[in-house]
């Protein structure tokens, strides 16, 4: 714990922004993460469309890999950090207001899986910490962000429930709410 304390106290202002800016926008994308499924086929998406929705997204993340790669070393990682917020925060706006599954295509196309935030905050963690600390602050920082996520499950039932129960109309508050969240993250 003393040690723990130390290297906390220690840490560079840009990994403490980086933990929580990641841990504010993974608990808002893990509200969502249980329930877009059933977002989606209560928009109108089948078995078939649901498989399409995530193929698509993943093979779009491959492609886009690479390019996003060398605009982190010629631009700096905090600028595709930033990129990243911003379409995340961007794919929830497009899924609060989707009203029929294809809607979601693009959503599902610039989601997390576009900019991976972790790897990204991982890098913000290499750079900016003593080797002796690195891998104590990587662990640190999945102990804070698991304890928040602990909490999301739970949280995001209470909404669904309270906003009309597991259908489009009672998950659309989620996206919402990973919005607000992933724009603070992004400020």
């Amino acid at each position: 714990p003393e040690r723990l304390s130390r290297v906390f106290k220690e840490l560079d202002g840009r990994v403490k922004v980086a933990i929580a800016g990641t841990g504010i926008q993974n608990w808002g994308q893990q509200l969502t993460a249980q329930y877009s499924q059933l977002y989606a086929t209560d928009l109108g998406a089948d078995a078939v469309d649901l498989g399409l929705l995530n193929s698509m997204a993943a093979a779009f993340s491959s492609i886009m890999s690479a390019p996003l790669g060398w605009a982190a070393e010629k631009y700096t990682v905090r600028k595709v950090m930033l990129l990243g917020f911003a379409l995340i925060a961007l794919s929830a706006a497009i899924s609060a207001s989707a009203g029929t599954w294809l809607m979601l295509i693009p959503a599902f196309l610039i989601g997390a899986r576009l900019v991976r935030i972790m790897p990204l905050t991982d890098i913000v963690f290499i750079t900016a910490t003593k080797p002796e600390h690195r891998a104590t602050v990587m662990a640190l920082s999945r102990v804070v962000w698991g304890i928040l996520n602990i909490f999301a499950p739970m949280t995001a039932a209470l909404v669904v429930a309270e906003f009309g129960g597991i259908n489009a109309r009672g998950i659309r508050p989620l996206y919402y709410v990973q919005l607000i969240l992933t724009v603070f993250a992004f400020l």
